[in-house]
């Protein structure tokens, strides 16, 4: 569970702590810099993230989609090289 978040309810739907990460959590999952993602959010770019009580969260299925949309996925050196010329 995420330190410091309850459970939440939305216009939208129920955010659950389990469902959350932190920007550490995110960075971690993203193998990422903590402060890459916080550039990240003030450049407007990155997965997509909510605030609640001045708090930064991600949603774990907000960072799997941003990982499929914007990761390589190669078994090789050369099968990289060949889809990034």
């Amino acid at each position: 569970m995420t330190e410091g978040f309850e459970s939440i309810n939305t216009d939208k739907s129920h955010i659950s702590p389990d469902e959350c990460l932190t920007t550490g959590q995110a960075a971690r999952e993203l193998s990422l810099a903590p402060g890459t993602l916080q550039n990240w959010r003030t450049e407007g770019i990155g997965p997509k993230f909510f605030k609640h009580r001045h708090r930064v969260f991600y949603l774990v299925s907000d960072i799997e989609a941003y990982k499929k949309e914007n990761y390589i996925f190669c078994s090789s050196t050369a099968d990289w090289k060949k889809e990034n010329g």
